[in-house]
């Protein structure tokens, strides 16, 4: 492996780390249940930061959704 490969490897490892540090200190604060299909249920993070992340479509294309406002 090259040293360009090894360094590249070392930090796509520390940033993967630090997204399950980061989501290993949020804590689940709402499971709200979708409006057009009931068998479907989001979860609503707070982050250690106090910011509020949702797993719902409208908030992964939007970055915003009203179960996070």
């Amino acid at each position: 492996m090259t040293e360009l490969q090894t360094w590249a490897n070392k930090m796509v490892n520390a940033y993967e780390a630090n997204l399950i540090r980061e989501y290993t200190k949020s804590e689940v604060v709402s499971r709200p249940v979708s409006k057009s299909d009931p068998s479907v249920t989001y979860m609503v993070l707070k982050h250690h930061k106090g910011n509020l992340t949702c797993t719902c479509p409208g908030y992964t294309y939007r970055r915003s959704c009203k179960h996070t406002q």
